[in-house]
Parts: structure tokens; sequence; C-alpha cells
């Protein structure tokens, strides 16, 4: 293994003489795409947590209506939620590095 470690000390590779292109994107531009992903589907979430709740309330009582508009809300909920918590480990892990 130190065999290994030796001769890859000793190659070095110069990105500039490879002639492939590289990126100038910075930090803050894929925490601007992050940010923007994560209002899109929180956006979506609401939306379907307005859509449930109309659903619920124009219901009339009917209990496969009430029951698709209760999930329609719960599962918007949840992926509310989990949006919410995949943004801040992300968030997190961006801030570390």
């Amino acid at each position: 293994m130190n065999w290994f470690v030796f001769f890859a000390e000793k190659i070095m590779v110069n990105p500039d003489k490879t002639g492939i292109p590289t990126n100038a994107a910075s930090g803050d531009t894929m925490n601007n795409l992050i940010t923007a992903v994560y209002i899109a589907i929180a956006g979506i979430a609401v939306f379907y947590i307005i859509r449930g709740a109309l659903l619920y309330v124009t219901g009339s009582g009917n209990p496969s209506e009430v029951t698709q508009a209760r999930t329609t809300v719960l599962m918007a909920v949840v992926a509310l939620a989990a949006s919410t918590l995949v943004f801040g480990v992300v968030q997190f892990v961006i801030g570390a590095l």
C-alpha cells in the first residue's frame, strides 16, 4: 500500500494543462439553486394542502371524498416536513464544506 501512496504523490495533474473545462460556479450558485428547488417543493406542498382542505370542505360528508382529502393533506404535510429536513441537512453539509 505504501508504494501506491508513494507513486500517487508523484503524479500531479495540472488542470490548466489537460484542456478539460473547469466549473467556475461558486458555493453561492449551488446554494441559490438548492434554495430555489426547496421553494418550489414547498409551494407545491402548500398548494396540495389547500387543495386537500377544499376537498374536505366540499366533500359534503361523502366518506370517499373525505378520505381522499385527508390523504392529500397528510401526504402534502409529510412532503413538506421531509423536504424541510433534507434542506436543513444539505445546508449543514454545504456549511461544513
